[in-house]
């Protein structure tokens, strides 16, 4: 029974992270209910993933909300769907991510774009706002600070240049 929970636990943690939100599995379903019908047909799997989580997400309540269950009503594949799908979210292969990533690459190819699609999904796809915790202030203080960095560096070599063009034309005499 605590492997079961255990796995549970490890993949709602992540879910939590990705929707800055409790019940992060649950949130995942949903997500995966509102893209439904916008061509999630085209990833593979899409049907059989949902239907197992929905699947384990009922196994886990039965376990935590119900008192006659004894915790035997998982099985070996159950832990080991649990623990591939964190990875799968993890690499990038899960349906949602892979839903984003075929989208944005047919966008690309209907536009006529000869732009690579991105090959690196990550968890930015789920949620923009997850991926800096939501905190626009600190990334906007972040983008002024690198932004004077930058011209100072860049008046530095425009002085630099200056005076090898200078020296280069004989403007410091030498004693």
């Amino acid at each position: 029974m605590n492997e079961f929970l255990d796995s549970y636990k490890h993949l709602e943690k992540l879910c939590n992270e990705i929707y800055n939100q409790n019940n992060g599995v649950s949130q995942y379903i949903s997500h995966m209910e509102s893209l439904s019908g916008f061509n999630s047909m085209s990833v593979p799997g899409w049907n059989k993933d949902y239907r197992r989580l929905k699947e384990v997400r009922h196994i886990r309540n039965s376990m935590v909300h119900d008192a006659s269950d004894d915790g035997t009503n998982y099985s070996e594949k159950d832990v080991k769907f649990l623990n591939d799908f964190y990875q799968r979210i993890m690499d990038g292969s899960d349906p949602i991510t892979m839903f984003r990533f075929y989208n944005q690459a047919s966008e690309i190819y209907s536009k006529g774009k000869q732009e690579k699609p991105i090959s690196n999904v990550n968890r930015k796809l789920f949620n923009p706002e997850a991926s800096n915790g939501g905190n626009k202030k600190k990334s906007f203080i972040g983008g002024i600070v690198g932004g004077i960095v930058g011209f100072i560096f860049l008046i530095g070599l425009l002085i630099m240049l200056l005076i090898y063009v200078l020296n280069r034309i004989g403007f410091f005499v030498k004693v």
